[in-house]
């Protein structure tokens, strides 16, 4: 019983994940609609829908003017 309670505790942990969204405000005033992944040595890594596909890329934290995680809920494939 315990085993299948931690699971389900795992996968609700993991869904709830999947469907945040996230804002990045650059300092150009660009909004970005994203899925943060990490951040890491100066840079913020991230995963967006680009032209239809999903796609994953990073930016220089000092070009992020504010960013919000979980803004809004929305699923963002991720890029694999």
């Amino acid at each position: 019983m315990k085993k299948y309670l931690v699971l389900l505790l795992i996968n609700l942990v993991w869904v709830g994940n999947s469907i945040a969204q996230d804002l990045i405000v650059t300092t150009a005033g660009d909004s970005i609609f994203c899925k943060i992944t990490r951040e890491h040595d100066g840079f913020v890594y991230f995963n967006y829908i680009r032209e239809g596909v999903p796609s994953n890329t990073l930016i220089a934290a000092d070009a992020i003017a504010s960013k919000q995680k979980g803004m809004y809920k929305a699923r963002v494939k991720y890029a694999g």
